[in-house]
């Protein structure tokens, strides 16, 4: 029989097993090095995959980037999209592996390319960027990479993008969110885009 223990005071995190289970300890992923953290960004426990990811932001090693590059192209999407947001966070994102991500076969990874597509908006290869965005609002089947899409070409502040928002409001009328986002990008330019 277990003892009656009084909750208070004693965290709010109750882990209950049977009183024979075999537990395993969690790993101590601080002592790997940063390479061998790569891979784990793919491994199928999601508090694996999200403490691998934060320590490489922490760490910021420049040495990893060709591995975390290569995982975006990797099989398990999971990985693919960890990788993504590894090199976002450690500031190393380039466009030729976002722009590669945006046609992912997962709409998660496409989410977090459009995501982070937001990032090279300021920059001199903008209009690539705004371009592929609006060329993607045309096909994207999935409604919550189109919801991203329509927040992310509203950030553009681009006639052409706020044309691409309303043609996708045409093509998906029955969206649930999607007028909402087209909204709250155009503020100031609603008039325009009616």
């Amino acid at each position: 029989a277990l003892p009656i223990l009084d909750p208070r005071g004693l965290g709010r995190i109750w882990r209950i097993v049977p009183e024979k289970a075999k537990t395993r300890p969690a790993p101590n992923l601080t002592k790997l090095g940063s390479a061998e953290l790569v891979p784990i960004l793919a491994h199928s426990n999601s508090w694996h995959r999200e403490t691998a990811q934060r320590l490489l932001v922490e760490r910021a090693d420049a040495a990893v980037v060709p591995a975390l590059e290569a995982l975006t192209r990797g099989e398990v999407a999971l990985g693919r999209l960890h990788a993504l947001w590894t090199l976002d966070g450690m500031g190393k994102s380039t466009w030729p592996v976002v722009e590669k991500a945006l046609a992912d076969a997962d709409a998660r990874v496409r989410n977090g390319a459009v995501r982070i597509a937001e990032g090279f908006l300021t920059g001199e290869g903008r209009n690539a960027v705004v371009a592929r965005l609006i060329a993607l609002s045309a096909t994207e089947p999935d409604s919550q990479v189109q919801t991203q899409i329509a927040l992310t070409l509203g950030e553009c502040q681009d006639s052409k993008a706020d044309q691409a928002m309303a043609a996708m409001a045409s093509r998906v009328p029955d969206h649930p969110y999607l007028a909402e986002a087209i909204l709250s990008g155009v503020k100031g330019r609603e008039l325009e885009l009616l």
